[in-house]
């Protein structure tokens, strides 16, 4: 569970980490929302049994803003990138161009010079090599009504090889 400023306005943005998706529906009644149609959560849960529930709660009124997010995490993102394309939710193009995002690079492999600080400190006392480690980290479902939007999380992660 976590609480913080939502981007916009005086909301505040609540997460519930972990929610079996048997779940939302209940969930969202609970906190005065109507979840999405069965039709799109029992599809999801065929691709993965949790999710990030994120819903904004008015701080004037303490009633739930209107629309809630999804943060979806898979073990199988190219089955996932699949089903977001067969729910019309993505073209093939996004979906390749995220599956082709994960991986690692190095100094020798990239075209643009690195930060400065990043070089320095791999000079420093124990040399070691800069690695980017690139992954997905989640992919939203953003929904409001019967409108379902979803948007890619990339990351990158600043490691040390020895």
């Amino acid at each position: 569970l976590g609480f913080f400023p939502s981007r916009t306005g005086a909301p505040l943005r609540c997460n519930l980490k972990q929610i079996d998706l048997t779940k939302v529906t209940e969930t969202l009644a609970e906190v005065g929302r109507i979840g999405p149609t069965a039709e799109i959560l029992q599809s999801l849960q065929q691709q993965i049994p949790q999710a990030t529930l994120c819903f904004d709660v008015l701080t004037d009124t303490g009633q739930v803003a209107p629309g809630f997010g999804l943060e979806c995490r898979s073990q199988d993102w190219p089955s996932f990138f699949q089903w977001l394309e067969t729910q019309q939710l993505c073209r093939s193009e996004e979906s390749q161009a995220c599956l082709a995002w994960p991986g690692y690079s190095t100094p020798p492999q990239t075209e643009l010079p690195w930060p400065y600080a990043w070089i320095r400190r791999s000079l420093d006392s124990q040399p070691k090599l800069p690695v980017l480690q690139r992954s997905i980290n989640h992919v939203k479902l953003n929904i409001l009504g019967n409108n379902v939007q979803a948007k890619a999380y990339l990351m990158w992660n600043l490691n040390w090889m020895n």
